[in-house]
C-alpha cells in the first residue's frame, strides 16, 4: 500500500506543477482595450528585449540577409516544396505542417540588409498560421482588441525580433521585424492615425437583397427623383488596396421626368465615401 502512496504523490504534484505552468503561460499575455495602454505596454517590451539579438526567422531567413541570399533562399524553399513563389520570387504559398496557405509577401531592407518580412492573408488562412505561430513560439506576450471588427493586434517580442500581427477589414498582416533598426515609437503620430482608423466603415453586400449601403445612401442623395429609384441588380463588393468597387444596376427618372436604367461602377473609399461613378 506505501508503494502506491509513493507513486500517486509525485503524480499529483507534476499535475499540480503542470496546471501552474500553463496558467502562468496564459496570464502572461496582456490583453488591453484602450490603445494608449496598448502602446505604452508596447514601448516597454521593446526596450526590455531590444538587445537579445534573435536574427533566425522562419524557413531559414534571417536579418540581415542581402536580397541575393534572401532571393536565393527563397527558391531552395520551393525546390523542397515549402513555398511557392510569384515572379518577382515573393512567397504566395507556405506549406505549414498538414496544411499550405495562400498569402502576399513582402521584404523590407535595411542598408540593403533584410529588416523586415511582411505575410498578408485572408481571415481563414490567417487563423492556420495564428496557430501555427502560437506552437512555435508560445502564447503572444500583448493583445489589443479595438472596437469591434476595426482593428486587433496581437505582439510577440523576442529579443530584437518583433512579430506583429495587424488585422482590420481591409487586411491581415503579420509582419517579422527587427525594430532595433527603426526611431522609437512616436506616440503622437500613432494615436493620431488610430483616431483617424476609427472613422473605417465596413463596405459590403447586404445578407438580404445584395445593396450596399453607402451607395443606396449616395443615390438618395444625387438622384433627380430619389423616390423613383428601383435597384436591378449589384455586384459583389470588391476590394482594392484602400478603397472598395461595387457595379450597380438601376432605375430611376431622370431630369425630363422619364425612366432611365443606369449601370454604373461606384468607388468608395475607406470612409464609406462614394468618390467616384463611372
Amino acid at each position: 500500500m506505501r508503494k502506491i502512496v509513493v507513486l500517486i504523490i509525485p503524480l499529483l504534484v507534476f499535475s499540480c506543477q503542470q496546471n501552474k505552468s500553463t496558467n502562468q503561460q496564459n496570464n502572461s499575455t496582456k490583453t488591453v482595450s484602450d490603445f494608449g495602454k496598448f502602446i505604452e505596454l508596447f514601448s516597454e517590451l521593446r526596450s526590455q528585449q531590444r538587445y537579445l539579438k534573435k536574427d533566425t526567422l522562419f524557413w531559414d531567413y534571417v536579418f540581415g540577409m542581402s536580397p541575393k541570399d534572401v532571393k536565393k533562399n527563397s527558391i531552395e524553399l520551393e525546390k523542397n516544396k515549402t513555398v511557392k513563389l510569384d515572379k518577382q520570387h515573393n512567397l504566395c504559398e507556405i506549406k505549414l505542417g498538414e496544411n499550405t496557405i495562400k498569402c502576399e509577401t513582402h521584404f523590407s531592407y535595411y542598408d540593403n540588409r533584410l529588416n523586415n518580412l511582411v505575410i498578408e492573408l485572408n481571415e481563414s488562412e490567417f487563423q492556420v498560421f495564428l496557430s501555427f505561430l502560437k506552437n512555435r513560439l508560445g502564447e503572444p506576450e500583448l493583445i489589443y482588441n479595438g472596437i469591434g471588427f476595426l482593428d486587433k493586434r496581437i505582439l510577440w517580442i523576442k529579443g530584437n525580433q518583433e512579430i506583429y500581427i495587424f488585422t482590420n477589414i481591409l487586411r491581415t498582416a503579420v509582419t517579422f521585424e527587427d525594430y532595433t533598426n527603426q526611431k522609437p515609437i512616436d506616440t503622437e503620430k500613432i494615436m493620431k492615425d488610430y483616431e483617424e482608423r476609427k472613422n473605417i466603415v465596413k463596405v459590403e453586400n447586404s445578407e438580404w437583397d445584395n445593396s450596399v449601403r453607402q451607395v443606396k445612401d449616395y443615390l438618395k442623395k444625387n438622384l433627380k427623383d430619389p423616390k423613383s429609384y428601383e435597384s436591378i441588380e449589384w455586384s459583389e463588393v470588391r476590394k482594392e488596396k484602400d478603397y472598395f468597387i461595387v457595379r450597380h444596376k438601376y432605375r430611376a427618372k431622370n431630369s425630363f421626368g422619364g425612366y432611365v436604367i443606369e449601370n454604373q461602377i461606384f468607388y468608395i473609399n475607406k470612409y464609406g465615401n462614394v468618390f467616384n461613378v463611372k
